[in-house]
């Protein structure tokens, strides 16, 4: 691909040398016709080799059209078609509006004519670089609303709404099961917390209070102050359990109070396919390729705002 690339802009240029060869010659009638025919868009194109073409061919790279252009201008002045001059170099600055004529290679009758040619296209470029302005900021807008919905897109992805079903026999938990459930982390957590403590408490003074019981049979200790230990076990003993009770009961009804059958909740889902992302505007004034030649490269002059 490179290569014929590279051949294609060497025949070119080639074509284009034959035609300045007949300027330097003063063959403006030779040029003319060449260069004629290398901007006409009806023309063949020419053929990705280095051989010169027998009557000529059109352009298809955009430096060569653009020399050519100039030369052809060059050749239309000295054949005394000078309103033809000034309409290629309209064209040419149209292309590429910073093409200035060297001195070295036109003479100052035509770099008048280009003067001349520059201010007839001054407005048509100035109202082309405005619209493509409004193309660039019409492009800038477009990525803002694209950015905006990749953000949305990923924020309902992540909040999708699912219906949870819950059960009344969990519910009935302790434990503080039923809270968490219910999504009560607070309440859940103080249930878990008191019914564990109440439990535990009633577990240990009942081994404690067993203990005590033994040790009392087999031992000669103070009978008065073993039965004094051992009601103040069983009296705790029997606080812990009944606040153990009255706690799950508690935590049971608390839970059947708030249960609700079908919960709402959020999960992430697979995000929708994306939009195309808007494609930026040309950032040139120049047109973009040779009129009715849809294979031709274009001509057009790159211009940063």
């Amino acid at each position: 691909m490179t290569a014929a690339t590279v051949e294609a802009r060497a025949g070119e240029e080639q074509e284009v040398d034959l035609a300045s060869r007949h300027i330097d010659e003063f063959a403006y009638d030779k040029a003319a016709a060449r260069l004629e025919r290398m901007l006409d868009p009806q023309a063949p194109a020419c053929a990705k080799t280095p051989e010169l073409s027998p009557a000529g061919c059109r352009l298809t790279e955009r430096g060569p059209i653009r020399r050519a252009r100039g030369l052809y201008t060059i050749a239309l002045y000295n054949l005394k078609r000078p309103n033809d001059a000034k309409a290629q170099f309209r064209q040419l600055l149209l292309d590429d509006p910073t093409f200035t004529p060297s001195p070295a290679e036109y003479s100052p009758e035509v770099i008048r004519l280009f003067t001349e040619a520059k201010k007839d296209v001054e407005d048509e470029i100035t109202a082309r670089t405005i619209e493509l302005q409004k193309k660039q900021k019409a492009y800038e807008e477009a990525v803002k609303d694209y950015d905006a919905w990749i953000d949305e897109t990923e924020k309902l992805a992540r909040t999708e709404s699912v219906v949870v079903e819950r059960s009344r026999f969990i519910a009935a938990v302790p434990f503080g099961v039923g809270q968490f459930q219910n999504d009560n982390v607070g309440l859940g957590i103080l249930f878990l917390s008191l019914e564990t403590g109440f439990l535990g408490t009633s577990v240990v003074t009942g081994i404690m209070y067993e203990d005590l019981v033994g040790r009392s049979i087999e031992s000669e200790a103070d009978a008065t102050q073993t039965n004094q230990q051992l009601e103040t076990l069983r009296i705790v003993n029997i606080a812990s359990v009944s606040l153990l009770a009255a706690t799950v009961i508690a935590g049971i009804i608390e839970a059947e109070v708030s249960f609700e059958d079908s919960v709402p909740k959020t999960r992430v889902r697979p995000l929708r396919k994306r939009p195309p992302k808007p494609v930026p505007p040309p950032t040139r004034v120049g047109i973009g390729g040779v009129p009715d030649a849809p294979d031709a490269v274009g001509v057009g002059v790159t211009i940063q705002f």
